[in-house]
């Protein structure tokens, strides 16, 4: 051994019990190899002591650490990575789509992104904020933004923004972007003291896993680049074992939670396989991942949240890591791959004809046109890639364009796929494994090239609108076109369906679904704390059965039935999208925009009704409001009807899109049978839909008898 490596041995030695760490604003300075050794002696060693020196290449690594000279065999290491490629596929740009976690800006506003990093302005979950810094230089890791929201803490400890810097650099070679990957890196490893959960950084387990793929990302992308300092490398390095440790024993099963910590712990385990434990890492993710697969997704391809932007948060980590695993050269599972296709075709076949996804549970309304676009080849799905296209190329979908999905009881209605076409999102399903909102029977419109009847959104999990709106609104039933019984909204139901919905049926000409809620309605104080187990409430039990049909081109028949003992007050709401200005016409209402597409609701029905247009309400409850992503907040109208009912009350509703003023569909409420709704078109067809399941078989006048609960014109 050199006298320059013995003593370096020999300071690591004396000053290590004392030196587990930078202190101060030392750690700006460690940058090399020597400085990581001498500032981080137990991180360096336990590195070095968790390699497989066995492995092709890291001989030299070995014979460093059998002469107990820790600082040659860091630096053999580093040469060793040097020389070597990423061994899968890495991870796609951040800028693919309006959909992927970095998205919604182009090259400008990428530049002016990282631009903010560099000013330690960061961006998370619609906010930005300047984050503090400490006397020692570091960033304030625990900073909540703004708006003291959790998540913009949990953003920037997930690392997505040294995607944005990479990709500023690789646009532009400016040295500042990577010098400044190199100093977050640095700052962040050293402020969390080697931990992959630090106190404090965000709640832990999705920050560790989310760092993970970035870190391969950046590890190798930047190899050999100057602005990269050996002594990060090292530092990021000696940090993995950690996370994958961290990742394993925080695993939450049946969950979007558990695919990115699963993929997190594969990529590790796929991109460094130098580690000891690395095969470990590797077939503990891939067959966590494969069940997980199989748990979580129905055989119709909705993730069983039932929330479509966390459909795309699981289907995003199960899809990374098949990548990774199909470029290492390992086998993924038959099922697994056709899985993935199913979850796609469920994007693919929920999208509005403006290539945006429903706006569901807790989801966001993010375009998915260029993720089908890249998974179209993959799959070898030309009617994808004509749908992400706008129907340039590829092969245009089966007609007709609606979709039933029946294990997450979706009826998905349109009149086509291109702009202006109608749309519509109809929820039967179950209540969902989590971000659940308590909206069954749900009906969403989007005609003529706006939305129209819209879901309330998120609004936010923490801070200011977390605290305003998610409890007491968002995720309550009056902020969704559902019915409220003596001011109540639905309870909690059932998280998953044991078997298909049958309730259904899609022609040529019309679609139709019907579905049943059963759970009763209680306050939104239960219903925040958990369905009343905190909070005493009378729950009222009322059932509430509603049926779409969806007149293909032409527009949209709503039929309600409740029933309930004794007297009960029903207040059926539709929730109009910000942008439309919306008008009383007696009983109906209707929104009024000049030259833009529009929609006319009028009751069907004996029932007579008191209607009121609110918006921006604050008490005696929240009402009227949207959002259309997390972070974001705006006023909307909302009709808020009311009647009184005893007993057992049918009713119905006609909704015609158009542009501008138009003429609404004419549809004829003919007297029918308790529990029954017989309408006419102004062709003179007759549609029957039997609300009543105990009616069946129905007779009729004349001796015909009814054996479905929907007819039209005596057919499906």
């Amino acid at each position: 051994m050199g006298r320059r490596s013995f003593g370096l041995v020999l300071a690591w030695m004396v000053a290590g019990p004392l030196m587990a760490g930078a202190r101060g604003s030392e750690w700006r300075q460690v940058k090399t190899a020597a400085d990581a050794v001498r500032v981080y002696p137990k991180r360096m060693s336990s590195l070095l002591g968790a390699l497989n020196l066995e492995h092709p290449g890291l001989e030299t690594v070995r014979k460093y650490r059998e002469k107990e000279d820790p600082v040659r065999a860091c630096t053999a290491l580093l040469a060793y990575y040097r020389a070597r490629k990423n061994p899968v596929q890495p991870e796609e740009g951040g800028r693919g789509g309006r959909g992927s976690a970095h998205s919604r800006f182009d090259d400008g506003e990428l530049l002016k992104l990282a631009g903010d990093i560099l000013d330690d302005v960061y961006h998370g979950f619609g906010e930005k904020g300047r984050v503090p810094r400490k006397k020692s230089g570091h960033l304030d890791w625990t900073f909540r933004g703004p708006k003291n929201d959790l998540q913009f803490s949990c953003r920037v400890n997930r690392h997505g923004h040294l995607v944005w810097l990479l990709d500023a650099y690789r646009q532009t070679g400016d040295a500042r972007y990577a010098r400044r990957i190199d100093l977050d890196l640095r700052d962040w490893l050293s402020a969390s003291r080697g931990s992959a959960n630090p106190k404090g950084f965000g709640p832990g387990r999705l920050e560790a896993a989310l760092r993970m793929p970035t870190w391969c990302r950046v590890f190798f992308a930047l190899n050999g680049n100057g602005e990269f300092k050996p002594a990060t490398r090292l530092l990021l390095l000696s940090s993995l074992p950690a996370h994958a440790r961290y990742l394993r024993r925080s695993l939450k099963p049946c969950h979007n939670f558990a695919t990115m910590q699963m993929h997190g712990l594969g990529a590790v385990g796929l991109c460094f396989p130098e580690f000891r434990k690395a095969p470990q890492w590797t077939a503990f993710a891939l067959k966590q991942m494969t069940a997980e697969i199989a748990d979580q997704v129905y055989p119709d391809g909705v993730q069983k949240e039932l929330t479509s932007s966390y459909h795309w948060v699981a289907l995003r980590s199960f899809d990374a890591l098949a990548t990774k695993v199909d470029s290492s050269g390992r086998k993924l599972p038959g099922q697994y791959r056709a899985a993935l296709e199913r979850m796609y075709d469920y994007m693919a076949g929920s999208v509005r004809p403006d290539g945006t996804c429903p706006l569901n549970s807790d989801s966001d309304r993010d375009d998915r046109l260029a993720l089908l676009a890249a998974a179209a080849p993959r799959f070898k799905r030309p009617d994808w890639k004509w749908i992400a296209s706008g129907g340039k190329s590829g092969k245009a979908p089966r007609a007709p364009g609606s979709r039933f999905y029946p294990w997450a009881g979706q009826l998905i209605s349109r009149s086509g796929w291109k702009t202006g076409a109608h749309w519509s999102f109809f929820d039967v399903g179950p209540w969902g494994i989590s971000h659940q909102h308590n909206d069954k029977l749900h009906l969403s419109i989007h005609a003529c090239g706006r939305d129209l009847l819209v879901d309330s959104g998120r609004f936010g999990y923490q801070g200011e609108l977390g605290e305003r709106f998610l409890h007491t609104y968002a995720r309550r039933s009056r902020a969704h076109n559902v019915i409220l019984v003596d001011g109540r909204g639905q309870a909690a139901t059932a998280p998953e369906a044991k078997a298909p919905h049958r309730e259904y049926s899609i022609t040529e000409d019309c679609d139709f679904a019907l579905g049943t809620f059963r759970g009763g309605f209680i306050t939104d104080a239960a219903a925040a704390a958990g369905g009343g187990s905190r909070v005493r409430t009378r729950r009222v039990a009322a059932e509430h059965s509603r049926a779409v049909i969806y007149l293909r081109g032409r527009g949209w028949i709503v039929i309600d039935h409740l029933r309930a003992k004794g007297r009960r007050r029903i207040s059926p709401l539709w929730h109009f999208h910000p942008d439309c200005a919306v008008a009383l016409r007696g009983e109906a209402v209707e929104t009024t925009d000049a030259g833009k597409g529009n929609l006319h609701v009028r009751p069907l029905g004996m029932t007579r009704w008191k209607v009121k247009l609110v918006k921006g309400q604050e008490k005696p409850a929240l009402q009227g409001w949207y959002s259309e992503r997390y972070g974001s907040a705006r006023t909307a109208t909302c009709a808020v009807y009311e009647a009184a009912m005893n007993g057992s009350v049918i009713f119905g509703w006609v909704m015609t899109p158009g542009r501008g003023r138009f003429k609404p569909l004419e549809i004829e409420w003919v007297k029918a049978p308790a529990g029954v709704a017989h309408l006419r078109t102004p062709e003179g067809r007759d549609i029957r839909v039997v609300m009543d399941k105990s009616l069946l078989p129905l007779k009729l006048p004349g001796g015909r008898r009814l054996e479905k609960r929907f007819t039209i014109d005596g057919g499906d």
